[in-house]
């Protein structure tokens, strides 16, 4: 007994060492976790950032190639209007050539008739029933 109640101190020691150790290695354990926690965090953190950053680069992309074919479209655009304007005025040049071709043609046909008709209207009957081709402006018997 004597033995047992001298072994106490260092039986409580040895106790007190071992919780110790079991406390030092349960802090350890605890604090690796929370560094891995935090670690793992960081992580999670920074690949959430290099993942929207990429999504970003990959819109801004996207919206720059995106503008450069509406660009691009648009030119082609201007392009075609451009062609069909010069088609259309080419058009109206010819329509507006060929209407003119058309009158003028139209105005030979109209004064070769009014000398045909002219030209008839100048020939005059006599009472006798025989016809002279006489001058308006030198028959004295020509309606004024």
């Amino acid at each position: 007994v004597v033995e047992t109640v001298q072994n106490i101190p260092e039986a409580a020691a040895n106790a007190a060492s071992f919780v110790g150790e079991k406390l030092t290695v349960a802090g350890q354990w605890a604090a690796e976790k929370a560094s891995e926690v935090g670690t793992a965090t960081m992580q999670s953190a920074q690949d959430a950032i290099h993942s929207l950053t990429g999504l970003a680069g990959e819109a801004s992309a996207k919206a720059e190639e995106t503008a450069d074919k509406a660009k691009e479209k648009g030119a082609e655009l201007k392009e075609q209007a451009s062609d069909k304007i010069d088609e259309g005025k080419k058009k109206a040049n010819e329509l507006a050539s060929d209407a003119q071709k058309k009158g003028q043609e139209l105005k030979q046909d109209a004064q070769q008739k009014a000398e045909k008709n002219e030209h008839q209207s100048n020939v005059h009957v006599s009472a006798k029933g025989t016809a002279h081709n006489v001058s308006a402006s030198n028959d004295s018997n020509a309606p004024r």
